[in-house]
């Protein structure tokens, strides 16, 4: 029975399959709808949508009702513990 992972003639070959990169991106401040971004590890480049994002958080900001005072004073005294 053969091994299917060697041909004829290459027995005892050593194969080596790098293992994909788990990707550390660097992204760079927003300048429009879109982030270029480059892998810290194998420095390959991407782009990321940011225009989802901000819509998104535009969206969300103008639904919130306003803080009233005494929602700051809960607010700070919550982070100072």
């Amino acid at each position: 029975m053969r091994d299917s992972g060697q041909e004829d003639g290459a027995r005892g070959a050593v194969v080596t399959v790098a293992a994909p990169c788990v990707h550390h991106d660097i992204i760079e401040m927003p300048h429009g709808p879109v982030s270029k971004a480059r892998c810290k590890l194998c420095g390959e480049e991407r782009e990321y949508d940011t225009s989802l994002f901000y819509e998104y958080n535009v969206k969300e900001s103008l639904n919130r009702p306003p803080m009233t005072p005494l929602d700051r004073k809960f607010r700070r005294e919550w982070r100072d513990d």
